[in-house]
């Protein structure tokens, strides 16, 4: 662990900070960590290996961090920009990773178009400039941050900090100063959207802590429908040993949610703490007490470590991808789910693009391809009915009659060797309703279920009959796939269920009409045609090849409510050659087979690059493999998830995907308002195709501490009302001026640094 507590890390890629460079605070902890917890050395690494040195972040989660909103993403900007690293490298510009959905929210995008599309994992950067500098005072960073706000749209944000004195277990909070404000431009930034500022303080003979002070709109005004203002104010106090303290967060409220004003609403938090135990209240409550003795700890990020030869214990580096600049100079990335650029950003089909990466001596051409939807193959994989332990699966029902579609949540129920119905989607909440009581699914009629897993990661599907499900390897298909060998330009593929129509409207797709009848003989499925050319599925409605009909949308139509309005899948796709002999739901049991994805957003569309011979640019999609949990391999030694199969990839941002998210109610409304992964592992699994090819060491943790109700020591919260909380006073608007122009390619990319260090 780097620090005691709120320890921050560089962007990797170059070991430790740069002589002279400081390392600010990663995160905002309302108090210490528990400690460095040292991994297990699985396989002889060397004491200096990555895998024992790897900076690890840990903090404490408590629901009072839940009012300090944008403070933890601020605080994140150094080490995600390796302004320790790159200390006085002159203004460069950062690729950096964004994050639409804050850590801890609810992610219940599976059960849309969107989260089902195979791109719901494409890349999504923010390209930052950032100016670290230090003289021999402080060290500066300045960062200009252009973003989309949920609540204030296209913003700037600008971060301006002095850093006095790094993170250490003797300042676990370092000496800061931060001020932070959203605007449309520089000119705006006295009338902010948000704004805040952090001021940390403290050593090794004085008592440390930090403050923080955060704004958005205008608490004095009334709320038109739908807007909000706020104000927090936090003050956190460790005493000289860095184990006792107090805190105290206050928050004043305003909005208008479409029942009037609220007026101003305030709510506080106090606590107070020391080596053993933590006491919390809220707005007068009798305190609730935490024991910090045997915190839950819930893994975000892993690092991957080679698990022997002469790399033994050193990192490794999963494949991410290429960038690129356009013509106009805008900067976009080719990655394994497909081709990024800024929002706002048009590349057509044809448009050359160049990859100059930083340091490289030549430019290199490509270029771009574009397509109305990707066709993506399916390679089988199996798993037992009996080892499903009641993992719950999403399914759409469509009723031919009616000629409606209903999503629901099933399970098997291996006593009654039946699927059941647990629970029905209502799209007004976006939200999944259980069913009183569970109703059986007509398996007999039905014949076969395509359904979705998050567990299983993505599509899966059941045949009558069979005493198993099939999860699924995924694959783009390009224009340089080994189908089109041989001289061949053309895919031929036949469907038999769920197959899109042609010529969609927009109110068609909100209607949920867009699919083609069912075939009922698999001597007579729907002829469709994949083209090398264009990349583009069409229909042969005659099976003559004259016409054929471009699946999907038809031009300009842009559908704007229902499900399928983040995009549509078509039912399975398969050669002439797998077409099943006895009834159609057999095409889910052939050994490879293909979906069309196509929508009218960015999202649905394929993108790829071509080189100067005429070749696909190829980024492999990270590698899936099927993972069985067990209690032994539990961070937590928990036995909840015992026996459980997960469907996992390896991924550069945060090591290892695949585990959902799990809600926990911790405020006793019976809601789930916290949602971390269901499983943590514990350093030194080892993980990957074959079960050995990585091993893994949490290196982002945050810490849950273990109710006690029967506390009967001497801490109450009365002290906290003391500390004194910043105001606005506290806060100084960002004088670091217009964003600069960075014409040189990124010196960081996801969190890797490019190139070498500046040492001074």
């Amino acid at each position: 662990m780097l620090v005691a507590a709120c320890g921050g890390g560089g962007g990797g890629g170059g070991g430790g900070a740069a002589k002279g460079g400081l390392v600010a605070p990663g995160g905002v902890s309302l108090l210490p960590p528990a400690g460095a917890v040292t991994p297990p050395n699985p396989g002889g690494f060397a004491s200096d290996a990555a895998y024992f040195t790897d900076a690890v972040f840990e903090e404490v989660y408590d629901r009072s961090l839940d009012e300090l909103g944008r403070i933890g993403a601020m605080l994140r900007v150094p080490g995600a920009s390796g302004a320790a690293e790159l200390l006085n490298a002159e203004t460069y510009a950062v690729q950096a990773n964004a994050l639409p959905v804050a850590r801890g929210a609810s992610i219940r995008a599976s059960a849309t178009a969107r989260g089902r599309s195979f791109a719901a994992r494409a890349a999504d950067y923010e390209l930052w400039s950032v100016d670290s500098t230090r003289t021999g005072g402080p060290h500066d960073v300045a960062a200009w941050l252009p973003r989309v706000d949920v609540e204030f749209g296209a913003q700037t944000v600008f971060f301006d900090a002095s850093i006095s004195s790094s993170v250490s277990a003797a300042r676990p909070f370092g000496v800061m100063q931060l001020d932070y404000a959203g605007a449309a431009d520089a000119a705006s930034l006295g009338a902010p959207g948000f704004s805040g500022s952090f001021a940390s303080y403290g050593g090794s003979k004085s008592a440390s802590g930090f403050r923080v002070f955060e704004a958005a709109g205008d608490l004095t005004a009334v709320p038109a429908p739908g807007e909000r203002a706020s104000e927090v104010q936090a003050a956190v106090e460790l005493d000289v040993s860095g184990a006792s303290g107090r805190a105290r967060v206050f928050r004043r409220e305003r909005f208008d949610d479409g029942g009037g004003d609220s007026g101003i609403v305030a709510s506080e938090w106090l606590l107070e703490f020391d080596a053993d135990t933590v006491v919390r209240s809220r707005d007068g409550a009798p305190a609730e007490a935490f024991s910090r003795a045997a915190p839950e700890r819930h893994a975000w990020s892993y690092g991957l470590y080679a698990p022997g030869g002469p790399d033994a214990g050193e990192r490794i580096d999963v494949a991410n991808g290429l960038g690129v600049r356009t013509a106009g100079g805008v900067r976009g990335w080719l990655g394994p789910f497909g081709l990024w650029f800024p929002p706002g950003v048009t590349v057509l089909d044809g448009d050359d693009v160049v990859h100059d990466a930083w340091g490289a001596s030549e430019e290199v051409h490509y270029t771009v391809r574009r397509a109305p939807g990707r066709l993506v193959r399916m390679t089988k994989n199996t798993l037992d009915l009996t080892e499903l332990d009641d993992q719950v699966f999403e399914w759409f029902e469509t009723d031919a009659m009616l000629g409606t579609t209903t999503l629901y949540e099933v399970t098997y129920d291996s006593m009654a060797s039946a699927w059941t119905k647990l629970a029905v989607f209502d799209e007004p909440s976006s939200a999944f309703v259980a069913l009183t009581p569970t109703e059986l699914v007509d398996i007999a009629s039905e014949g076969a279920l395509p359904l979705y897993s998050t567990a299983l990661g993505g599509p899966v599907a059941f045949v009558d009959g069979n005493t198993y499900v099939t999860w699924y390897e995924l694959e783009i298909v390009d224009g340089s796939d080994p189908v089109f060998g041989g001289g061949a330009t053309e895919l031929e593929l036949f469907g038999f269920m769920d197959c899109l129509r042609s010529g969609l409207t927009a109110a068609e797709v909100e209607a949920g009409d867009i699919e083609l009848a069912d075939a009922t003989d698999p001597t007579d499925g729907h002829r469709f045609v994949f083209a090398q050319s264009d990349l583009t599925l069409y229909h042969d409605p005659t099976k003559t090849g004259m016409p054929l009909e471009r699946v999907g949308l038809a031009d300009g139509e842009v559908p704007a409510s229902g499900l399928f309005a983040w995009g549509m899948t078509s039912g399975p796709l398969i050669a002439a050659s797998s077409v099943p002999s006895g009834t159609v739901e057999g095409v889910w049991d052939v050994d490879e087979l293909y979906v069309w994805e196509t929508g009218a957003n960015a999202w649905n569309a394929f993108g790829g690059l071509v080189d100067m011979g005429g070749d696909f640019v190829d980024v492999p999609l990270p590698a899936r493999f099927a993972y069985r949990h067990s209690t032994l391999r539990d961070r937590n030694a928990s036995a909840a998830y015992d026996g459980r199969c997960f469907v996992l990839e390896f991924d550069r941002t945060h090591g290892v995907v695949g585990f959902p998210r799990v809600g926990y109610d911790l405020d006793g409304d019976t809601e789930p308002d916290r949602f971390v992964p269901a499983v943590s592992l514990a350093d030194g699994v080892m993980l990957g195709p074959i079960g050995s090819e990585a091993v893994v060491k949490a290196v982002e943790l945050e810490e849950w501490l273990t109710p006690d109700a029967g506390y009967a020591g001497a801490l109450t919260v009365f002290a906290a009302n003391d500390l004194v909380v910043p105001d606005v006073r506290d806060y100084t608007t960002p004088a670091i001026g217009t964003a600069p122009v960075v014409v040189q390619p990124p010196r960081v990319v996801s969190g890797e640094i490019v190139g070498p260090l500046v040492v001074e």
